[in-house]
């Protein structure tokens, strides 16, 4: 249904649909969900985490469109947002085992 909402939003903000208008945008949804809090191997997230993370996002991504940086350097960023995210989200699993077997 959200995504239906979401395409219908977006042909009326651009007035055409194209088969291939959504392609790329994978990797940003996966840094936004992992952002927001939900682990990749399993477990629950919250939608407050995920709306922040998306307006984080969407604050970057708009901040190197206005430096007019490129966007092999946008996707880099992202990519490396991504990474620092997976980083954090192992290093709790890691501290959250550590409290369980410990303690």
């Amino acid at each position: 249904f959200t995504a239906g909402m979401g395409g219908v939003l977006l042909t009326s903000q651009l007035g055409l649909v194209n088969g291939s208008l959504g392609s790329g945008v994978e990797l940003q949804v996966i840094a936004v969900v992992v952002l927001g809090g939900t682990s990749l191997t399993g477990g629950t997230g919250n939608v407050v985490g995920t709306l922040a993370a998306a307006l984080l996002l969407a604050m970057i991504s708009s901040a190197l469109n206005l430096l007019n940086i490129p966007s092999y350097y946008q996707y880099l960023a992202v990519g490396v947002l991504l990474i620092f995210a997976l980083s954090l989200d192992s290093i709790r699993r890691v501290f959250l085992r550590q409290m369980i077997v410990g303690g």
